[in-house]
């Protein structure tokens, strides 16, 4: 009897674990990329607490959430976190370093969050390029409308607006560059998407 309970317990476990778990498929990749220091393939499945390493100046991976979202890393660094609230979806990264293109699927009832050291940047339903580097984060938004903050303030970021932020500023917006906004869609169109 009690094993049989036992058995029951473990089944019901391991179901609850992979209703919650969140598999992350990689779309493409380019170069030396490493998933918690050993090279992944395409056919590598990402999980929740992973750490993506693209290392070098040509090296990218894209991946695509559950929800259909995705994301570019070029000759950068993520860590794929878990959320705190675990019947809420929400994709939560972190970007350590590199340059990084999101595309938040429109209408998903899933959240998206992005941080950096400097910033933390709240998605629904657009296209945005972020570059971490040790002198600040450059967040571009080529579609829709992302809200950025950090400890100094927050503000609405929206499309053909960028900003450079630091951890004891608060926020400030600008127009962003034709350079930047040319080199934003550059990224969207290896990632296969277009900008309207």
């Amino acid at each position: 009897m009690n094993y049989l309970k036992t058995i029951s317990l473990i089944a019901t476990l391991l179901f609850s674990f992979t209703l919650f778990a969140q598999d992350i498929q990689v779309v493409r990749l380019g170069g030396k990329v490493l998933v918690n220091n050993k090279p992944v393939t395409k056919s590598s499945i990402l999980q929740y607490g992973d750490v993506i390493k693209a290392l070098g100046a040509k090296t990218f991976i894209q991946v695509k959430f559950q929800d259909q979202s995705m994301v570019m890393l070029k000759d950068g660094e993520i860590v794929i976190e878990e959320p705190k609230n675990l019947k809420k979806p929400k994709n939560i990264v972190q970007l350590l370093k590199g340059m990084f293109f999101a595309y938040k699927k429109k209408n998903s009832s899933t959240d998206m969050e992005v941080k950096t050291k400097n910033i933390s940047m709240g998605v629904r339903g657009t296209k945005f390029y972020v570059q971490e580097s040790e002198k600040d984060t450059y967040l571009c938004v080529c579609e829709g409308v992302v809200s950025a903050q950090n400890k100094m303030g927050q503000v609405n970021v929206a499309k053909n607006q960028d900003l450079h932020a630091l951890s004891s500023q608060k926020p400030v917006t600008q127009t962003a560059s034709s350079t930047m906004i040319d080199m934003s869609y550059q990224g969207f169109a290896e990632m296969g998407f277009k900008i309207k």
